[in-house]
């Protein structure tokens, strides 16, 4: 007599969790068609992206942070050589404090300008980098699940084979003997 035992399927994510291939794994996967990914290379895809993220997101804000305090500076100064020079009557002392606020102003605008470009490019060069980061790698898994999945198909067909050859030779053998014991009953 055979005792067969079923285990329960899981109720909730623990260390193990059903394929779609209907297997059982002793630690966790995620499963994408009839493959499994182990969950380590999941948390390390997780990780990498978290951190780009807060990278991006730090970059972003700090140069955000930077516009804004350049942009106060140049308010601030442009309406102090402003004030000053309406109390000075001397077109000339007018004249030269709007260069300087023209120029002021045309360095912050270069800068700002200059800024938000970096900020642009720095994000779409770590998304690249992110999105092909995360491609190869899911593309890496899948080829090694295939190979192991053929590799695994042609061990199970190398066995049937062996096995019905064995099988057709104790056949074989055995009605050959059954033959010689008819002979030599007859």
């Amino acid at each position: 007599m055979y005792i067969v035992e079923f285990e329960p399927a899981p109720t909730h994510m623990d260390d193990r969790v059903v394929c779609s291939s209907g297997l059982w794994s002793g630690k966790a996967h995620s499963c994408l068609g009839l493959l499994c990914f182990d969950s380590f290379f999941i948390y390390i895809v997780v990780v990498v992206v978290v951190v780009v993220v807060v990278v991006v997101v730090v970059v972003v804000v700090v140069v955000v942070v930077v516009v804004v305090v350049l942009v106060v500076v140049v308010v601030i100064v442009a309406v102090t050589i402003v004030a000053g020079s309406s109390s000075n009557y001397s077109s000339s002392g007018i004249c030269g404090s709007r260069v300087v606020v023209v120029v002021v102003v045309v360095v912050v605008v270069v800068v700002v300008v200059v800024a938000v470009v970096v900020v642009v490019v720095v994000v779409v060069v770590v998304v690249v980098v992110v999105v092909v980061g995360l491609v190869v790698v899911v593309v890496g898994l899948v080829v090694v699940k295939l190979v192991l999945v053929v590799t695994t198909a042609v061990v199970l067909v190398e066995v049937v084979v062996v096995s019905v050859i064995l099988i057709v030779a104790v056949f074989s053998s055995r009605i050959a003997e059954s033959k010689e014991v008819i002979i030599v009953y007859s």
